[in-house]
């Protein structure tokens, strides 16, 4: 079926564009690259309903697996070819159009180069990558798309010149993972920074559970972490944050969110029916002492 928001996307668009435009500079490090974040939620939607419109974003995320970074391509140095620079001084790793640095931040548009924590060296801004300081920062919560990914072609969807590329997709099972943690962390942080938690990010979590299935996201958990062990509290403590959230007995904020976000594509109940069915059915199936 083909969904379509009535207001247009913009901001999603040129988002989309700087990502692909960034991915296709960056070749020399495809294998260590993965798209995670809103953009990567839009794949699987897609996979599963056909066209539909992103929510709007401004920015694209990129999960980097240090381990397969080289000292050479230097990655700041590519991303000054194509007109980007560092966008926050205090965060290395995430880039801005130089032709936006005089936009407030909420409208520039960027792209997150994130190494996910687990894999991201001795504690400080950026992620420790030989030959590459300051290149990227780091992130807790990513570290099962280090893993769980697959790879994918992803297209602008803002007119021409068109533009494509083959890139690895994290699954959606760390997207959920992942998606949890950002939100746990901002659901805690409420009372200083109520600003950041926003409804999309539990939006996003719903369409993932309402294009998958419980079981098979927990199988897929598992069967990731007995293979790489050391994302295992990582994992875990992400699968008992989607229930804790967004379970009906909770009621919580976040999952009105769930409903508030999507509510110009289906009906609350819709919403939060798939939402139990789906977690009833990853409750029963993802076993912690496994995973």
């Amino acid at each position: 079926m083909a969904l379509r928001l009535e207001d247009a996307r913009y901001g999603a668009e040129r988002s989309r564009r700087l990502l692909i435009t960034t991915i296709v500079a960056l070749g020399g490090h495809a294998d260590a690259m993965t798209v995670v974040g809103a953009h990567a939620v839009h794949v699987w939607v897609q996979k599963k309903w056909g066209p539909i419109d992103m929510e709007s974003t401004r920015d694209g995320d990129l999960a980097i697996n240090p381990v397969l970074i080289a000292e050479d391509p230097k990655i700041m140095e590519i991303m000054a070819q194509i007109g980007l620079e560092p966008a926050r001084p205090e965060r290395p790793g995430i880039y801005g159009y130089v032709s936006e640095r005089g936009l407030p931040w909420d409208q520039r548009t960027t792209v997150d180069l994130l190494v996910p924590e687990t894999y991201a060296g001795s504690k400080g801004r950026s992620a420790r990558i030989p030959g590459q300081k300051s290149a990227t920062t780091r992130a807790y919560g990513l570290e099962l798309a280090i893993h769980d990914r697959t790879l994918t072609k992803i297209s602008t969807t803002d007119g021409e010149p068109k533009l494509s590329v083959d890139v690895h997709v994290a699954g959606p099972a760390a997207l959920l993972i992942a998606k949890a943690h950002k939100v746990s962390e901002r659901l805690a942080d409420l009372g200083k920074r109520p600003d950041r938690l926003r409804p999309k990010d539990s939006g996003d979590i719903a369409l993932l559970m309402m294009v998958t299935d419980g079981a098979d996201m927990a199988e897929s958990m598992m069967k990731h972490v007995a293979r790489s062990p050391e994302i295992r509290a990582v994992v875990n403590d992400g699968a008992q944050y989607l229930v804790d959230m967004y379970a009906a007995a909770n009621d919580t904020i976040v999952r009105e969110h769930m409903a508030d976000s999507l509510s110009a594509r289906f009906p609350e109940s819709t919403v939060l029916d798939a939402i139990d069915v789906w977690l009833a059915s990853f409750s029963a199936n993802f076993d912690r002492s496994v995973a």
